[in-house]
């Protein structure tokens, strides 16, 4: 399971593999981002980290590249606990 961040910078917004040097996406806005990581995802396994300008984050869980609700992403950690 990889963890990615989308996060401003000067020329839009980008998508990045924590570790990475590079970039997966780029896009101006950060809804085509959006977009465009929804598709890039799927199928993968993932944590997705939004960086908002605020300094908030948000996190969302990917299994297979479908979206996991928090509330089931919780419930899926406690199961896996001994």
């Amino acid at each position: 399971m990889g963890d990615y961040h989308i996060s401003r910078v000067p020329e839009g917004w980008q998508l990045i593999k924590q570790g990475a040097t590079r970039p997966s996406k780029r896009a101006l806005t950060k809804g085509k981002l959006l977009q465009e990581t929804e598709r890039f995802l799927r199928g993968k396994d993932a944590v997705l980290i939004i960086h908002h300008e605020d300094g908030t984050t948000v996190e969302k869980i990917y299994q297979a590249g479908k979206l996991i609700p928090p509330k089931w992403a919780k419930w899926q950690e406690e199961e896996q606990e001994p």
